[in-house]
């Protein structure tokens, strides 16, 4: 949890996943979605770090305060097709579901070692409000959020940029999420000024994170067994940017669940074509492409070394090759053997804007107000063209797309789209910026790593007083 990247600047996964047959899975097919996240974590965290009644105790406080409903409801939208509405926590976000647990659990350990730690978060939208929401109100906790300055919705950016307190700072940076990715990925890899400062990361690196995202794709697959209890095997449509929940549903397949995953991408879609052909490549690939869909328009989803662990079994030179082949060249091509791995549970689909916001219009017309956002309609996109390309028995499955966000933290194109207009108001700190800028030109690095420092030496010598 405190440590972000591996000591040579991989990024960490357990080596090992429990496995659960079918049967034992089906036994907590009554179990809440509290219950679920209890009852998994407990596989992960030994009880001498936190004994199990502490860590129920935990959970439950957590989606209590934070989830006052349903904190994953499932809408249907046609026969087969159903939405998981992962955005009903405080930011509007699926990354609540996860980030909130995340900022308890870092609360827990603190009280237990008496230090500061500072977190450090880049964005490309959705994380850093969700990142804010889950540490602001902690004890000895500072974090740093690096936000995409115009390429992301005013609602995303009054949610980051508009925090009073002290321990919250936050930068619009003049440049894409993959650019800003690059000196907060540095800072956390340097292990010297890391451990020297406390630094840590809740964005996807924070291994940690991704193993509570696992749980979802747990509630998810029982919910749809109650409700057709002869299922074989569920496809769940995700939209996909740097591949964190993706990774985390493919952990969840290792660990026993019967899913097959459809990555749902925009126009930037590295992804895609990796999945589809074993190519990952950045050439003809050189700039980031604004889409409605801010937060998956990512040219490179680091969680891809994640994904070629688990499909390589374990190679971990093969992969440290991979990665190598692709930090030089900008290209590097995976074993045959690797991609029939991969393609086994996963697939992937491009939805370009135009198709996005017509299923957009499609959905709302044909469930009579139902409204997508632009993130969830990529897995619902995704989904028909996998149902109008396939076979009888396809059509006959069952699919949950992911609902990522909220659709008024896209007001604008929601309203461009539909002419209606949704209101949403959470996880906005005011109406006053209390927000940063890096501006082109300037070394951010040296900047963060500049206030990252003051920050620390205060507390230093707060802790002297």
């Amino acid at each position: 949890m405190f440590s972000g990247y591996a000591a040579d600047g991989g990024m960490l996964l357990p080596r090992d996943l429990p496995h659960f047959s079918r049967e034992a899975i089906h036994l907590w097919k009554n179990r809440s979605y509290t219950e679920l996240v209890s009852e998994i974590l407990a596989y992960f965290i030994h009880e001498n770090e936190i004994p199990r009644q502490t860590l129920k105790q935990i959970v439950n406080a957590t989606f209590q305060k934070k989830f006052p409903k349903d904190p994953l409801p499932m809408v249907q939208l046609e026969e087969g097709v159903w939405v998981a509405e992962m955005f009903h926590g405080p930011t509007g976000a699926f990354k609540d579901l996860s980030l909130c647990l995340i900022g308890s659990l870092i609360e827990y350990f603190l009280s237990k070692r008496s230090r500061n730690v500072i977190v450090v978060v880049g964005t490309s939208g959705d994380t850093g409000s969700s990142a804010i929401h889950a540490v602001k109100d902690v004890k000895n906790v500072d974090i740093f959020v690096l936000y995409p300055n115009g390429r992301i919705s005013s609602i995303q950016e009054k949610q980051m940029a508009t925090h009073p307190e002290p321990n919250v700072h936050v930068y619009a940076v003049d440049g894409t999420s993959d650019d800003l990715d690059v000196p907060c990925r540095n800072v956390l890899s340097d292990i010297e000024f890391r451990d020297k400062h406390h630094l840590v990361s809740i964005n996807s690196p924070n291994v940690c994170r991704i193993l509570v995202q696992t749980i979802h794709f747990f509630y998810i697959y029982l919910y749809i067994y109650n409700k057709y209890p002869h299922i074989k095997e569920l496809n769940i449509a995700i939209p996909t940017g740097a591949c964190g929940n993706l990774t985390s549903g493919y952990m969840a397949y290792l660990m026993g669940l019967p899913i097959h995953l459809i990555a749902s991408v925009n126009e930037n879609d590295i992804v895609n074509e990796w999945i589809n052909t074993g190519i990952f490549t950045l050439k003809g690939r050189q700039n980031v492409i604004p889409t409605i869909s801010p937060a998956v328009d990512i040219l490179v989803p680091y969680n891809w070394e994640r994904i070629l662990y688990y499909i390589s079994n374990g190679d971990s030179n093969g992969v440290t090759k991979c990665v190598k082949d692709f930090d030089t060249s900008q290209f590097a091509q995976i074993p045959p053997t690797w991609l029939k791995v991969m393609q086994k549970t996963i697939s992937s689909y491009t939805v370009t804007q135009s198709q996005s916001q017509q299923t957009i219009q499609t959905v709302f017309n044909k469930s009579k107000g139902y409204i997508l956002d632009p993130h969830t309609s990529l897995a619902v996109t995704s989904v028909y063209q996998v149902k109008e390309g396939s076979s009888k028995e396809k059509e006959q499955q069952v699919f949950v797309c992911l609902g990522t966000a909220h659709p008024g933290k896209f007001g604008e194109s929601v309203k461009r789209i539909l002419g209606v207009e949704v209101q949403f108001v959470k996880g906005i700190g005011g109406e006053v910026s209390h927000c940063a800028h890096m501006k082109k030109g300037e070394n951010w690095e040296a900047i963060l790593r500049k206030d990252i420092t003051k920050v620390s030496q205060s507390w230093k010598q707060n802790s002297k007083l």
